[in-house]
């Protein structure tokens, strides 16, 4: 159920990380939520005749009378002159302005912090992957709890440590929390042991320099790239699957050269939704067959918009799907994910 939030504070925490304060429109209480979970957005961009989902975790503990997302402007990959890719960022850090309402459903994820365990953890960031993780150790803290957090953070310089006055408190005033920074590309300016920890990417060898033994939870969220080579290497380390629990995080919208265009050639393609009913047109201004859906107001279920949960999987009646990027979730045959896939022709799903 879509639900209209009212920003009423709005923080620029860096030059393309923005924070946004959330209060329900009618002023209701909020539900609660699990550090480490999200909202789901629906957005219309500016020039867009549709509507997008992006889903933005929250930063911020539990318990407050607020919601605090903080999203980062995502960049083209040539970024040397700052041209935006991510339509639904670019609208919420330059656009969105105090007093504006935004619609979105949850919390949801399963990406979160089991509060009713005291097991040590550690927690692995890459940038704008911090925000679930300091929801996570925000809760900790606020719970006044003595579990053990290890928390390594890697970042380009000080121009994007977001919330590092903040991470400096929780690590000079919590015994139980130890807060690790990596720079890869260190300013002129930026000192080693005063504003970073480590040059360098976080690497495992860094990681497995703070630590005592390997009883720990994992929690990683950052690029794919990152989280690949640290899920690999902690399991290398001996790491079982159990322990390490990862989010997915990076532009939705970006084009992925992997995409078969071969079945948007056709004159027409239509897609029918047999539960619902509906028989619509497809159009390539649509990135996935749950943009398509939400576009026409058919709802599908969805969780991580990567294709790495599986909440959005759907029976494949008739016809095929192309996928935008590889999936961590590997459909059985006759089904699909519809957040990451497209058709190649005439489709018709159990929705």
């Amino acid at each position: 159920m879509q639900k209209r939030y009212k920003v009423f504070k709005k923080v620029r925490e860096s030059e393309l990380v923005s924070s946004l304060y959330l209060r329900l429109e009618n002023n209701e209480a909020l539900a609660p939520f699990k550090p480490g979970q999200h909202l789901l957005f629906k957005i219309k961009p500016e020039g867009q005749g549709h509507y997008i989902q992006r889903f933005y975790s929250f930063s911020e503990g539990p318990g407050k009378d607020y919601y605090r997302i903080s999203v980062k402007k995502e960049l083209a990959l040539d970024n040397t002159e700052k041209i935006p890719s991510g339509k639904a960022s670019t609208l919420l850090h330059e656009v969105i302005r105090v007093g504006d309402v935004l619609e979105a459903k949850g919390p949801m994820g399963d990406f979160f912090l089991n509060s009713k365990e005291q097991k040590p953890i550690v927690l692995i960031a890459g940038g704008i992957g911090i925000t679930p993780l300091l929801s996570m150790v925000n809760a900790i803290v606020g719970s006044k709890s003595n579990q053990n957090v290890i928390f390594f953070l890697g970042v380009t310089n000080s121009s994007d440590h977001i919330f590092k006055s903040h991470l400096e408190s929780l690590n000079k005033e919590n015994s139980n929390i130890q807060i690790f920074i990596c720079y890869s590309n260190p300013l002129p300016s930026d000192q080693l042991g005063l504003d970073y920890d480590y040059f360098g990417f976080v690497d495992i060898d860094f990681i497995k320099s703070k630590l005592s033994h390997t009883f720990f939870d994992f929690y990683v969220c950052g690029p794919a790239m990152m989280m690949d080579y640290i899920t690999a290497s902690l399991r290398s380390e001996g790491i079982s699957d159990e322990s390490i629990k990862t989010e997915s995080f990076g532009p939705a919208s970006v084009s992925y050269s992997a995409l078969s265009d071969e079945g948007f050639k056709e004159k027409s393609i239509v897609v029918t939704f047999k539960v619902s009913g509906r028989t619509v047109d497809w159009s390539p201004e649509y990135n996935s067959l749950v943009e398509l859906a939400e576009a026409h107001n058919i709802d599908i279920d969805v969780g991580c918009l990567f294709g790495d949960c599986g909440t959005c999987l759907t029976e494949i009646v008739a016809g095929e799907v192309s996928y935008n990027h590889a999936t961590m979730i590997q459909p059985d045959p006759g089904t699909c994910l519809p957040c990451s896939c497209k058709p190649k022709g005439a489709l018709e799903l159990k929705i």
